[in-house]
């Protein structure tokens, strides 16, 4: 009877190990993308609600566009709305309404 592990069970672990280091990676690479992408959505979001707090100051705002980071911010009034998107690689969508009892848009 001999001690130790053969070639045959050597390479089947290796096999079962490296299974579980590829499954690591492409759960980090999932992750990675993941977290650049929230962080690319959120970058849009907080440029789109600043031009609507900015928005909101003027009494009668006009319809306008600007230039942002990740697109196109732009935005119109609409049944007492203010109506602001952030065209980029999706767009993004806000509505704030200028009076109360403003008819909501869809």
């Amino acid at each position: 009877m001999s001690h130790g592990l053969t070639l045959v069970e050597v390479v089947i672990a290796l096999v079962i190990v490296q299974i579980g280091v590829l499954g690591a990676l492409s759960s980090l690479t999932l992750a990675t993308r993941t977290l650049s992408e929230a962080d690319r959505l959120e970058t849009q979001i907080v440029e789109m609600t600043t031009a609507l707090d900015s928005l909101a100051m003027v009494p009668n705002p006009n319809s306008g566009e600007r230039l942002s980071a990740g697109g196109t911010i732009r935005w119109s009034t609409r049944d007492g709305a203010l109506l602001v998107w952030h065209e980029g690689a999706e767009v993004l969508r806000d509505t704030f309404y200028l009076r109360p009892g403003a008819r909501r848009a869809r």
